[in-house]
């Protein structure tokens, strides 16, 4: 069986409230204790603010590191 998490609409951008970054320590935190291990992530919509030419790259692939990490896949 393939097992894999699809999620959507991360939306990074430059300044963040304290409310998005746990959110997203609670979303890492989601997937390791509930999801567990998947064959695959599949990341879609939005990863940073759109309308900046220049953006936070290293900051966004760092946490689709994370993703990656928290739920074991390949």
């Amino acid at each position: 069986m393939f097992k894999w998490v699809h999620l959507s609409d991360l939306h990074f951008q430059e300044k963040e409230s304290y409310n998005i970054e746990r959110a997203r320590e609670g979303l890492l935190e989601y997937l390791r204790d509930n999801i567990g291990k998947c064959d695959a992530v599949f990341l879609t919509g939005d990863f940073r603010f759109a309308k900046k030419s220049v953006g936070n790259v290293d900051e966004v692939c760092e946490y689709v590191n994370k993703i990656k990490d928290a739920v074991e896949a390949k």
